[in-house]
């Protein structure tokens, strides 16, 4: 609705949401990738079917998908503006994910532990383990 008054017709908007998606994307996948390095060491185990994970897997592929329609064909409209249409009903409809993976942490007791650092609670973790925490935060 705002783009449309914008003199590029919200071309802007579009491309800071691909470029978005493609970061998260390179994020996510890390994300999975050094958490099965890890959960291998901690649980014996590259991958557990945990809620949490499964979250963090559907988000990816939601990322993944959100990408590939931006890339299809346009179907006979102008530099692909359908294709991009239909990529952002995806995004609007994939957002739901966000918040149940964010908020995964405080909803299920599984495998992960609770959050470490949270606003209005006592720290779960303490001495240099949170200020180092906080030093490569600042950084």
């Amino acid at each position: 609705w705002r783009g449309r008054r914008r003199p590029d017709g919200g071309r802007h908007y579009d491309r800071l949401a691909g470029a978005a998606a493609e970061v998260g994307v390179l994020f996510t996948v890390l994300t999975l990738v050094t958490g099965s390095l890890w959960g291998r060491v901690t649980w014996g185990t590259y991958w557990q079917w945990d809620a949490r994970l499964t979250a963090t897997v559907m988000l990816a592929i939601t990322y993944a998908g959100y990408l590939a329609l931006r890339r299809l064909p346009a179907g006979g409209s102008a530099a692909g503006a359908g294709s991009h249409r239909r990529a952002a009903i995806m995004a609007l409809i994939s957002f739901v994910n966000v918040p149940i993976v964010h908020f995964s942490v405080d909803w299920w007791r599984t495998l992960h532990q609770k959050a470490s650092l949270s606003v209005g609670r006592r720290p779960e973790i303490t001495g240099e383990m949170y200020w180092t925490l906080l030093y490569s935060a600042a950084a």
